[in-house]
């Protein structure tokens, strides 16, 4: 799996990194499946967690007040729908209305790669190659 926390990794890197996932597959299907609680270490823990911690009570609800929209924005909308909180505004531009979980769905969603947050490592963005934007949209629309 692609790391796409773009605070922390640059995505061209993630891209290219050899993951292990095939060969894990049948581990985590069983984790899955018998509800197996997973609690992180190494790098997970060390860094993502504090990070976002960190960012989250420096900025408590204006942490999308870290997200920029440059002129590239076309007004499609698409970062409104992928919300999953409803955050998105569109007016000139899009409007952050502060009840944002960090997801970053807007960012990795946006078309013409016009959103940015703060810090990004890369302005490469990742979405799975399965999932469509229209799978994203329908998961926001039922609630799933």
């Amino acid at each position: 799996m692609v790391d796409n926390f773009l605070p922390l990794f640059e995505m061209n890197e993630e891209r290219s990194r050899p993951k292990d996932t095939p060969e894990r597959l049948q581990s985590i299907v069983l984790d899955i499946h018998t509800r197996k609680r997973f609690h992180a270490d190494g790098m997970e823990r060390s860094i993502i967690v504090p990070k976002c911690d960190l960012i989250r009570q420096e900025l408590g609800d204006h942490i999308d007040d870290t997200f920029t929209v440059s002129d590239q924005c076309i007004l499609c909308g698409t970062c409104a729908r992928v919300c999953p909180t409803g955050n998105i505004r569109l007016e000139k531009r899009p409007v952050y209305l502060h009840n944002c979980e960090y997801c970053q769905a807007c960012i990795h969603a946006c078309p013409v790669a016009a959103i940015h947050v703060a810090g990004e490592q890369s302005s490469a963005r990742y979405r799975h190659p399965q999932v469509r934007l229209a799978d994203i949209l329908d998961a926001n629309s039922t609630g799933s």
